[in-house]
């Protein structure tokens, strides 16, 4: 995917404890920078809190699938860029891709596929993903109304 066709780009910097014997960002941690960029495209890219539609019991994610590549570690205090897109809203789960740069470099050094569910709490079963959320995803990625 084109760096370009991401909308949204959440950007941290790799820390002590994000990093193993190696000196390299362990492996387990490309998923959490993931799920940190995921948060900030709810709150900054659609103006909703992850939180927010939990306690609503509108939305609640529960993650089905990952699958990921690893191009070229991250060292620490690198300052990583992380591409969020959502490619695909089902009737009860959305998929987003993931990519991440180091900041100023062209090459993507980790890509991520991740499927997850809209989960009901109470029910303890997946759920359909609500219009307004729908509305909200396909508003910020330029779609007609999934």
């Amino acid at each position: 995917m084109a760096r370009e066709d991401f909308r949204f780009v959440h950007t941290l910097r790799v820390r002590y404890n994000e990093i193993d014997g190696q000196r390299i960002v362990y492996n387990a941690r490309y998923l959490d920078f993931t799920d940190i960029a995921q948060t900030e495209y709810f709150r900054s890219g659609i103006g909703m809190h992850l939180f927010d539609l939990a306690d609503a019991g509108e939305f609640d994610v529960a993650t089905v699938h990952v699958e990921a590549d690893y191009f070229q570690p991250f060292l620490l205090d690198d300052v990583v860029e992380i591409g969020v897109k959502c490619t695909a809203i089902g009737t009860t789960s959305i998929t987003f891709v993931y990519e991440m740069w180091k900041d100023g470099e062209p090459d993507v050094r980790f890509r991520c596929t991740g499927v997850y569910v809209n989960f009901d709490q109470v029910k303890r079963a997946k759920r359909p993903v609500p219009d307004r959320l729908r509305d909200a995803i396909a508003c910020f990625e330029g779609w007609e109304r999934v």
